[in-house]
């Protein structure tokens, strides 16, 4: 993954895998599927907060190890998989004020205006108030989405939510209490000290979700982050102590 992401954003003029300023995209993009009809997910413990920690062992092994040392502090100072998971089913609500179904309809009608544009944002409005009534009634007859009953939605979007992944960098966002927070980040500073490992956060007090479905099947990811920054300022701080430790 790391050398995938170097092949990409090396702006080297040789760089066969870079995209020129001038380049014409031919190809509309696909958003078919990306939604997000949920408000900001407030925090059960006061705090949400994104890590990306980079390993910075002599090999793979040694990242592995260094790891489960990491995971294992995560269970020790923050608390088990339900305690730290950044949603809370109670807590997610559907978005009926037009913020975000505004969005949505702008990136799959492609305008901010117009008649496709309207009618999108009339589609979601109406589909958000049917989950809306059928979460409060506990409705169980009418349509279903991706197999589920409209009154399972929420509980499917925190068993499907990717708050939690490894890809050579590990980045969770999780939900925890001021004095939990720092005492894992006091572990990380540590390590980072000793040189075996690099780290960026960024807190907040909700999380924000977009959501992947699948159409014509029941696959779904629900993609998690802080708001207010979220990975982008985690990986900014990250990218800082990679460059203080070359000089």
């Amino acid at each position: 993954m790391d050398v995938a992401e170097s092949f990409i954003k090396n702006d080297d003029s040789s760089n066969p895998y870079i995209i020129p300023l001038t380049h014409k995209i031919k190809i509309k993009p696909d958003f078919t599927g990306f939604t997000c009809r949920w408000q900001d997910i407030p925090s059960h413990r006061g705090e949400t907060v994104s890590f990306i920690v980079k390993m910075n062992s002599p090999s793979t092994s040694s990242d592995q190890e260094l790891l489960k040392i990491v995971l294992d502090q995560v269970s020790v100072l923050l608390g088990n998989d339900v305690e730290i998971h950044p949603l809370k089913e109670e807590k997610i609500k559907v978005d009926l004020s037009g913020k975000y179904p505004s969005k949505e309809a702008t990136v799959h009608s492609g305008s901010r205006t117009g008649i496709f544009y309207f009618l999108r944002r009339i589609k979601i409005k109406i589909e958000g108030l049917a989950v809306n009534l059928a979460i409060k009634t506990q409705w169980r007859f009418g349509p279903k989405i991706n197999g589920k009953e409209l009154r399972e939605l929420r509980k499917s979007q925190v068993i499907a939510s990717d708050f939690r992944k490894y890809d050579g960098t590990l980045k969770m966002v999780i939900a925890c209490d001021s004095d939990s927070r720092e005492s894992f980040l006091k572990f990380l500073d540590d390590l980072y000290r000793q040189g075996k490992l690099f780290y960026g956060y960024h807190v907040s007090d909700r999380a924000l979700m977009t959501c992947a479905l699948h159409e014509g099947s029941i696959r779904e990811v629900h993609f998690v982050d802080s708001a207010d920054g979220g990975y982008a300022l985690a990986a900014a701080q990250l990218k800082e102590q990679i460059k203080a430790s070359r000089g």
